[in-house]
């Protein structure tokens, strides 16, 4: 019956809409901006957190099974934040379907957004030429933007995967523009993450327009960097070496090429193209007519 009460209140801590019970606020709304802020700042906590909560029973037999649905859209878009900012990717794009359609139901505009935002990085991460993707992404700013901009998070995290997008498609001048925000809205937000993302992708629009100096410029600042999220840390080693290659300094591609061989396991597990790198390094060591 304890356990019964902690997971209630629990629930109960993941909704500050007019959907809470009556005078659920103080401790309550406490509890959820701390879950909130968690899945940026930790977002392996939030995760561990909300986990927590998923493998445990509820007996919901005196529990109002609208609100406790709710709640449940909570917890999934919690969880979908939390794991593209621990991991860069989010790929369930049939539990956010259910989470937009939950949170349609209660008008929740705010949420609605954000789902929205992640039922399009699904999309976008399973295929990013996926006009569907681009759909429910324009809808989501545009949310936002009716909304009045008020969570720069959130604003940040829509033009990162705008600009990815646009970046996608070749369009270079709205991706420039559109990752240019995301960078600033995250550096005034401190999600570091996503500035980190965004300064990759206006590295990767540098080098595919051939400005290597501006390029260089983007990513400076990972010099003063002593630990990044290995999501991060692969992405801009294989982008350091692309630069490198097209500069055709193969022995300095093939030491960030090594780099990726070398990061660390991770749960769950980083997606790496094995056989692309190995093809990478073969490439460059043959440009030293060397064998690999």
């Amino acid at each position: 019956m304890r356990n019964c009460t902690i997971l209630i209140f629990f629930f109960l801590s993941l909704s500050c809409t007019s959907e809470m019970t009556d005078g659920a606020s103080g401790e309550l709304a406490k509890e959820l901006t701390i879950l909130e802020d968690l899945v940026y700042t930790n977002p392996a906590k939030a995760l561990h957190k909300i986990d927590s909560v998923k493998t445990s029973r509820l007996d919901i037999n005196d529990y109002d099974q609208t609100r406790e649905e709710y709640y449940n859209a909570h917890l999934i878009l919690c969880e979908a934040i939390a794991t593209e900012q621990k991991n860069g990717t989010y790929q369930n794009d049939s539990a956010m379907a259910v989470s937009l359609q939950r949170f349609r139901i209660s008008s929740d505009q705010y949420n609605i957004c954000r789902s929205l935002l992640y039922r399009s990085i699904a999309l976008y991460h399973k295929n990013r030429f996926d006009s569907t993707a681009y759909d429910a992404i324009l809808e989501s700013q545009n949310l936002y933007i009716k909304t009045g901009e008020k969570d720069t998070r959130l604003g940040a995290k829509i033009h990162l995967y705008l600009g990815k997008q646009y970046r996608a498609n070749s369009n270079e001048e709205l991706a420039r523009l559109s990752l240019g925000k995301s960078l600033e809205k995250a550096t005034l937000a401190g999600d570091k993450n996503t500035a980190y993302s965004a300064r990759i992708e206006l590295f990767r629009l540098d080098l595919a327009t051939k400005r290597y100096s501006q390029a260089l410029n983007t990513t400076s600042v990972f010099a003063d960097e002593t630990e990044l999220p290995p999501f991060i840390e692969y992405n801009l080693n294989m982008a350091m070496s692309y630069y490198y290659s097209a500069k055709k300094e193969s022995k300095i591609a093939i030491e960030f090429l090594k780099k990726i061989l070398e990061l660390k396991q991770t749960e769950p597990p980083l997606s790496i193209n094995y056989p692309l790198i190995y093809y990478m390094l073969s490439l460059q060591y043959n440009r030293l007519g060397q064998q690999d």
